[in-house]
């Protein structure tokens, strides 16, 4: 049930110790280091190390979709 996923620590489902991207890495350095790890996600970090945000695959997907549309 959802109240027994929701009372799991997120160690169960995350990767310890991800790998992270850079916030002004390029996307195809995001695509090479998801392939890679075969990952779904990256962290986002900045300059410091400090999270920022997360990446997908649905994110870079929709990024190169509304990329060839605009081409």
């Amino acid at each position: 049930s959802v109240s027994e996923v929701a009372a799991r620590p997120i160690s169960d489902f995350m990767t310890a110790n991800p790998q992270t991207l850079q916030q002004t890495a390029k996307v195809a350095f995001g695509v090479q280091r998801m392939d890679q790890g075969g990952y779904r996600h990256l962290p986002i970090v900045d300059e410091h190390g400090v999270p920022t945000g997360m990446i997908s695959t649905r994110d870079i997907l929709q990024y190169l979709a509304d990329k060839v549309q605009e081409a």
